[in-house]
């Protein structure tokens, strides 16, 4: 387990607008893609405007 805390996880409701997102750690060859809409349930987030 890498927290014995709970995490803050916020997701940026403009990421809604697509279909296809893609996540990275550090590399290209890390990269991998996911549906945006599957965030949630992926992290525990919630969803909250980010930008203005």
């Amino acid at each position: 387990m890498a927290h014995t805390d709970s995490v803050l996880t916020i997701i940026d409701k403009d990421l809604k607008q697509y279909d296809r997102i893609w996540a990275a750690a550090g590399t290209p060859n890390s990269a991998f893609e996911l549906k945006a809409h599957d965030l949630d349930t992926l992290t525990g987030g919630t969803w909250i405007d980010i930008a203005k």
